[in-house]
């Protein structure tokens, strides 16, 4: 399994970029299943932790879904577009 940047990490952390649901879809509950067939799947798969790059305004979604929030990065788009974003982290069970 590939990290972002292309850096070799071991098979049992899993990593997504982020999640987005159509707008005239929101409070419907449809991230929150996505995001538990998510966990199932990557934990099914035999991974242990998940981590994933959160805009600040979805920290509060992941964080009722379970993730910590580890740290602040910018994530560079293309050449002087920077994004900042919440790494963030589960573990599964």
């Amino acid at each position: 399994m590939q990290a972002p940047g292309d850096t070799p990490r071991m098979r049992d952390f899993g990593y997504f970029r982020y999640m987005v649901t159509d707008h005239r879809r929101t409070r419907q509950g449809i991230a929150r299943r996505l995001m538990e067939m998510t966990l199932l799947h990557a934990h099914a798969c035999g991974m242990t932790q998940l981590h994933c790059l959160s805009t600040f305004g979805s920290v509060p979604f992941y964080r009722a879904m379970g993730f910590v929030e580890m740290g602040e990065m910018n994530i560079e788009l293309r050449p002087g577009i920077i994004l900042p974003a919440m790494f963030m982290s589960r573990f599964l069970t």
